[in-house]
């Protein structure tokens, strides 16, 4: 029985010091996203309003279905204004990303970090 109360307080104590999601993904994720809408060619378009706050349900973006962490952002074939050079510090913020397609957006190079 001992064991068992263990294990409820360590998992409590673990999930309200840890858990820094809202809505289902992070909001670090949500955050680096909203900073990153500016950046797309999409006029007027906006990522809460399509699809609510939940990071993890918007167009381009694939999170792991366990830790709810952004691994997928496909910004590709335009999606991004005309942009020759891009800031990669803007993705630092994705702890757990796997895969970035910016293909087809016309970048040549990248900026020095700010």
């Amino acid at each position: 029985m001992g064991s068992i109360w263990f294990r409820v307080i360590f998992i409590t104590l673990l999930v309200s010091n840890d858990a820094v999601w809202s809505d289902g993904c992070w909001d670090e994720d949500r955050l680096a996203l909203l900073q990153l809408q500016p950046l797309l060619s999409l006029k007027g378009f906006n990522w809460t309003e399509e699809k609510g706050s939940d990071c993890c349900e918007w167009e381009w973006v694939e999170c792991n279905i366990t830790t709810r962490r952004l691994t997928q952002l496909s910004l590709g074939n335009g999606l991004l204004k005309y942009l020759e050079f891009l800031n990669a510090s803007l993705f630092l913020p994705f702890e757990e990303l796997k895969s970035l397609d910016l293909s087809g957006n016309g970048l040549v190079g990248c900026v020095e970090n700010e």
